[in-house]
């Protein structure tokens, strides 16, 4: 199951963009020309900070778990989902999609649910994978 862009595509998008940003910042802010190279380099250590930390947040992570008790497991599945503020909007293709409500979702994107067996692959941005992995032990 593949949903996002995972570690290169979510580093280059924040590096590209921070270092960017950073560069012009540094030309105006400092008044530094960009043939000193000054501004140049300060970007891209800006750029390389916020593309590992942008990834580190952003980036898209899935886990799998295997269970025995589906009905038990889903029960405790859902219940840590409400916890962390998610509700199944809707279902695709067996896969069931989770998100926030209102201004929380674009903060936090969505979490994908496939269930195949005695087995759920669990699929969304890291910073949330991580509470959620953390909420079901």
């Amino acid at each position: 199951m593949q949903f996002g862009p995972g570690f290169l595509p979510t580093f280059l998008y924040y590096f590209t963009g921070a270092t960017i940003i950073f560069t012009l910042l540094a030309v105006k802010g400092l008044g530094l020309g960009l043939d000193t190279g000054i501004p140049t380099q300060l970007g891209i250590v800006s750029g390389l900070i916020a593309g590992g930390v942008g990834t580190y947040l952003n980036q898209t992570t899935t886990f799998s778990i295997q269970f025995r008790d589906r009905k038990k497991f889903l029960k405790e599945l859902e219940a840590s989902l409400n916890e962390l503020g998610y509700g199944q909007t809707l279902e695709v293709d067996g896969i069931q999609i989770y998100e926030r409500s209102s201004v929380r979702k674009v903060l936090s994107g969505r979490i994908y649910i496939q269930l195949e067996g005695t087995q759920v692959t669990i699929a969304g941005r890291a910073a949330s994978m991580r509470r959620l992995q953390k909420a079901l032990g």
